[in-house]
């Protein structure tokens, strides 16, 4: 029997707000390890509805820093969740913070959470 190979759709929407949609946020399943690829408005809310419990996350990787794609990261790696996780526990994959070009809001949420 081959290993278990998902991909979870958190959300597919983008920056404007939609009723039918949330911000980025897949989550990759491949065996028992799970990789979440950026972390959208709403996607933090979506994981245990979806089957995805946060302190499955082994790693979150983000492909760029747009605010449709980094919102939730503080509701993830910290409050909001109850869940057993500390925050920075899971590795933080993305680009450098440019000095421009990214929102007041993006850079908050990054530096909060530590991402290099």
């Amino acid at each position: 029997m081959s290993e278990r190979f998902d991909i979870v759709f958190l959300g597919t929407g983008g920056p404007l707000p939609n009723a039918d949609r949330c911000g980025a946020g897949p989550v990759v399943v491949a065996g028992d390890t799970n990789v979440l690829i950026d972390c959208g408005w709403g996607a933090a809310r979506r994981l245990v509805p979806s089957g995805v419990t946060p302190s499955s996350i082994e790693a979150a990787l983000f492909t760029h820093m747009h605010s449709d794609h980094i919102t939730d990261v503080p509701d993830f790696t910290r409050g909001g969740l109850e869940d057993d996780r500390i925050a920075g526990a899971h590795p933080k994959i993305g680009p450098p913070v440019p000095d421009i070009g990214t929102s007041t809001l993006g850079r908050e949420c990054l530096e909060t959470t530590r991402l290099p």
